[in-house]
């Protein structure tokens, strides 16, 4: 539950355009904490990480995903199906 209280604290203190989340985290899901912030921050772009292949009902299929592991190639294209304007990689 840590991580979801420094994840909310941060988001009301910063001007935060993405959010990458993990999918397992102690206390609770990225899932979980991905609807907590898009019900105060609809806007924001958030990618979800995860090694998993398949994801639980429910998930929405807006979310881009960040299969594990990944290199910063991947993570360009997952930031490209956001709003966030990825530098590419050389």
């Amino acid at each position: 539950m840590k991580a979801f209280v420094t994840a909310m604290h941060r988001m009301r203190e910063h001007d935060v355009d993405v959010v990458i989340t993990d999918q397992a985290m102690p206390g609770m899901t990225g899932l979980q904490l991905i609807q907590a912030i898009k019900a105060q921050w609809p806007d924001t772009a958030i990618v979800l990480a995860t090694g998993y292949a398949e994801m639980p009902g429910g998930v929405d299929s807006g979310i881009p995903r960040l299969a594990k592991p990944f290199d910063e190639r991947d993570l360009v294209k997952a930031l490209a199906k956001t709003k966030v304007k990825a530098q590419p990689v050389a």
